[in-house]
């Protein structure tokens, strides 16, 4: 009994202690109110990309165009040791993320 007993007590300070949202949250939807509005998955444009991975992209894109094996050898410019298979996606996806981006311009 006293083993059940201590176990409920310490759910219910376990369940006292999570976070709540704030009142002025409560209109809105829970992923929304705790990314701070980040955009998520399903409110992103096609082919986003983050503002980071854009700085790293546009030097070896602007170096190599499309030969995806100088980019990954480039130790200087590929400074994070990228593979090949990522910067050959990230230089797709930034293409068509730029030509995205022109065309509603």
């Amino acid at each position: 009994k006293r083993k059940e007993e201590e176990k409920s007590t310490a759910n219910s300070q376990a369940e006292s202690s999570e976070p709540k949202l704030a009142d002025e949250w409560k209109d809105l939807d829970s992923d929304r109110a705790l990314s701070g509005y980040r955009l998520t998955a399903e409110r992103r444009p096609d082919h986003w990309m983050s503002d980071e991975e854009m700085r790293y992209m546009k030097p070896l894109i602007a170096k190599y165009r499309d030969d995806y094996t100088k980019m990954f050898r480039d130790i200087k410019l590929n400074s994070l040791q990228k593979t090949r298979t990522w910067i050959e996606n990230k230089a797709i996806q930034y293409s068509l993320f730029t030509a995205n981006q022109t065309a509603k311009a």
